[in-house]
């Protein structure tokens, strides 16, 4: 995987709309829980191997921490990156099917038509968009485009 601030730097210079999508696995405790941790972990490594497996090339993909994941999406505008998440949450969502495991993903996914001032403050507006996902029920797709004010 390609370092994410190197990857950031070139979206910098080149000012080209990019999008990130912010992932988190809902229930995600649930399933420690009722299944233990080696289902856990079984998770954690499924969601790494679907997300994976449907990134683009060009793609950059992180764990931010337990069950959240950011995906930076270069090039992608606002349809094209919908498009990826709504694809990529389908994938998902036959992994947890298909091992019984009640949980689902949420994502918020911002496209930003100007590079935002720090990582933070990109990481900050999607997470907003991913708790709006989980509002509206959890399992969902929220997209957001924002101006961003370049540094």
């Amino acid at each position: 995987m390609t370092d994410m601030s190197s990857r950031a730097a070139s979206i910098r210079r080149t000012g080209e709309p990019f999008s990130i999508a912010y992932m988190d696995c809902d229930n995600f405790k649930l399933v420690n829980d009722r299944f233990g941790h080696i289902q856990g972990d079984a998770l954690l490594c499924g969601l790494v191997e679907t997300i994976q497996e449907n990134a683009r090339p060009s793609d950059t993909v992180a764990r931010l921490g337990g069950d959240e994941f950011a995906i930076l999406l270069p090039q992608a505008d606002s349809a094209h990156a919908g498009e990826i998440a709504k694809r990529l949450q389908q994938k998902i969502q036959l992994l947890m099917n298909g091992n019984n495991w009640p949980a689902t993903v949420s994502l918020g996914v911002a496209t930003f038509r100007k590079p935002p001032v720090s990582p933070e403050e990109a990481l900050s507006a999607c997470d907003a968009l991913m708790y709006q996902a989980k509002g509206a029920g959890k399992g969902k797709v929220v997209l957001g485009v924002i101006e961003g004010t370049a540094a």
